[in-house]
């Protein structure tokens, strides 16, 4: 059976029922395919057949629509139809929310559909997107790796065409690192431009929501900062893809690399980690203090116990390393317009089985992909991450920028609209490092 056969199978079989449309059934009808189709033909038929159909229903009955599709947010972010549980079981229970978050509130009111919500790492406390609740998030790329995390359903939606925009929230890389991972833009504007009511309070130092886009667009003349040790701590494929892109950056629009220096990242890493366990122990202890550990994973149980092993001296010291972070990036943005790395250290690893109920600790993958994630929470810098090729596996490789604070012109939120080598037309070599990198006007 085709996938034209195949989906016109899935519409009269929709339209033979005489129910309102809901996500259920949508997915009811999308797990039947499945097992109706080789896999190429099951995404081409779900991408090009069904979602056209799917989201003419939903025009039909919620009424105006915008932009090509739904959009969708993860489970930190109150809706107004639930409550953001946070990737828990328990949680949704203990912190009612009546109204939308602020963000998803204007977007709404831009004429937005929210499509659903999607799963993520149970409260943020991980990067793989291993939920043992809720089910564990598998990337588009390679059903049998990891989608990256925390915000790994918002990933996977947009990379797998069931939205053109998803909404994270970024504290440690959360929107950036999964968006890498699935081979889509993650975009984290500057701590403050957006307004963080109506999220789950984990964290209030680095954290904050943004979108997970498809692609973006270019600009010119840009000098771009490169610490060489730091940004060739990653996997060979990464390395060189990743050196090839600058490379065809500087030829196509002319982009100059600037060699810098970023003292004490080692420090900042571990000053980050420190306020993020601190703050999230004090956002989260009415809670913690009433709940049975049986109902939290154990990889978020040992996150947990480390949080609260912080003292206020170590919280107060890294604040003091934050400034002193700050004073170092300041002085590279006086030459140089943004800071480049690849996303991650390594590319999207296998799931291994009995991490699936249990979740999982794998410290050693876990700090390759928040390697680069650090700068952009810690000091509130906005960042952007966008698809410039494949390694030897097929699996997609980020690229970083990180831009100055509230400087729109000259920051990563112009990298929004700049040279985002286009991930549809990146073609990989037997080699896995890119063949041809064609910019997107």
């Amino acid at each position: 059976m085709g996938p034209t056969c195949a989906a016109t199978m899935f519409v009269n079989l929709f339209t033979a029922c005489h129910t309102p449309l809901t996500l259920i059934r949508i997915s009811k009808y999308i797990i039947w395919m499945k097992y109706q189709l080789p896999q190429a033909d099951y995404i081409k038929a779900v991408k090009q057949q069904l979602m056209g159909f799917i989201m003419d229903e939903i025009v039909n009955s919620v009424g105006e629509f915008h932009d090509d599709g739904g959009l969708i947010p993860r489970d930190e972010l109150s809706d107004g139809d639930g409550d953001g549980a946070g990737g828990t079981r328990w949680l949704g229970r203990a912190r009612a929310c009546a109204a939308d978050a602020a963000v998803v509130a204007q977007l709404r009111a831009c004429g937005a559909v929210l499509a659903g919500k999607t799963n993520m790492h149970e409260l943020g406390a991980g990067t793989s997107g291993i939920n043992p609740h809720h089910g564990s998030t598998r990337n588009p790329h390679n059903p049998g790796r990891v989608s990256g995390g925390s915000s790994s359903g918002s990933a996977a939606a947009v990379c797998a065409g069931l939205c053109p925009v998803a909404l994270g929230v970024d504290g440690g890389g959360s929107v950036r690192m999964p968006a890498a991972l699935c081979g889509v833009v993650g975009f984290k504007p500057t701590a403050g431009r957006l307004s963080n009511a109506g999220v789950l309070p984990l964290n209030w130092t680095p954290e904050l929501n943004l979108p997970l886009l498809k692609s973006s667009l270019s600009i010119k003349n840009i000098k771009l900062a490169k610490y060489a040790k730091w940004f060739n701590d990653s996997s060979e494929d990464i390395r060189n893809c990743c050196d090839k892109s600058l490379q065809m950056l500087h030829a196509h629009y002319g982009w100059e690399t600037l060699d810098v220096t970023i003292p004490e990242i080692e420090e900042m890493r571990l000053a980050h980690y420190v306020t993020i366990g601190s703050e999230c122990t004090a956002s989260l202890a009415k809670y913690l203090d009433k709940l049975r550990r049986s109902e939290i994973g154990w990889d978020v149980r040992v996150a947990l116990g480390v949080y609260g092993s912080f003292s206020s001296r170590a919280y107060l010291n890294s604040q003091r390393l934050r400034n002193r972070q700050m004073y170092f990036h300041k002085e590279i943005f006086k030459t140089a317009d943004v800071i480049v790395s690849p996303m991650t250290g390594v590319t999207a690893y296998k799931l291994q089985d009995d991490a699936l109920k249990s979740g999982e600790l794998d410290y050693i993958n876990g700090a390759a992909l928040v390697r680069y994630s650090i700068a952009g929470n810690f000091l509130g810098l906005p960042a952007i991450t966008v698809m410039v090729g494949y390694d030897k596996a097929g699996l997609p490789i980020g690229l970083q920028f990180i831009g100055r604070p509230w400087r729109r012109a000259r920051s990563t939120t112009r990298s929004l609209k700049c040279s985002t080598i286009s991930s549809r037309k990146i073609k990989p070599m037997e080699d896995g490092v890119t063949k041809d990198f064609i910019i997107s006007n």
